[in-house]
């Protein structure tokens, strides 16, 4: 196979994808052939991560409490009904355009209950480099019942997706734990963290300004 360079996918696919829907790549001079799964080149999914002890507090509501979690040392945040804390976030340049983001909370609970537990995300986001001004906030919600067993790690999220933006773009986000509407878990109930599950594109983008593609 002589050298080339391969500036896109259809390139690739037409002369460089094998029966087994594996890139071959082999160098001049070199025997052998390297492989690679094609669908490996074309992303996967990450997560933009906010550990809620790294939260700040508004004024205008009460703050979780940090509370001794699992009997040890540490301690996480505990949240009562209408609890509040805030998040920022930051886009990497390997963010896929045009397609969908998932916001989720990672948390806990104390005990056996499996009462449901609530949590309500406000976000506005918007891109960088002086193009724009941020808009009105957006709402999420996401519920899920406890798991019934003492710590459990739960992960609860929006499985509607919210649209991907632009590298550079910041997310604010706050989180509140609110009422389900019936019996409130009455465990101490730890959030951990605020992600967003986002799909990626071929390593990063081109250039570290707008256009980042081009």
């Amino acid at each position: 196979m002589a050298d080339s360079d391969i500036n896109g996918l259809d390139q690739a696919q037409s002369d460089y994808v094998d029966s087994t829907d594996e890139l071959v790549i082999q160098k001049s001079g070199e025997t052998s052939l390297k492989k690679i799964q094609v669908d490996d080149l074309f992303g996967g999914w990450r997560d933009l991560i906010a550990p809620l002890t790294a939260a700040t507090f508004p004024g205008d509501a009460t703050a979780p409490a940090l509370t001794q979690f699992n009997g040890g040392a540490i301690e996480q945040l505990a949240f009562a009904v209408n609890d509040v804390a805030q998040l920022t976030f930051h886009v990497d340049h390997d963010m896929k355009q045009n397609a969908l983001m998932y916001p989720h909370v990672h948390w806990t609970t104390s005990g056996t209950s499996t009462a449901t537990v609530k949590w309500q995300l406000n976000y506005t986001m918007i891109k960088g480099h002086n193009q724009d001004s941020f808009p009105a906030e957006s709402t999420v919600t996401v519920e899920e019942a406890a798991s019934g067993t003492a710590y459990q790690h739960m992960v609860t999220e929006d499985t509607t997706g919210v649209a991907t933006p632009e590298p550079d773009t910041l997310i604010l986000v706050r989180l509140a734990r609110i009422t389900n509407g019936g019996a409130e878990n009455n465990d101490t109930v730890f959030g951990l963290t605020v992600d967003w599950h986002y799909p990626t594109q071929m390593y990063a983008t081109k250039n570290r300004t707008p256009n980042f593609y081009a």
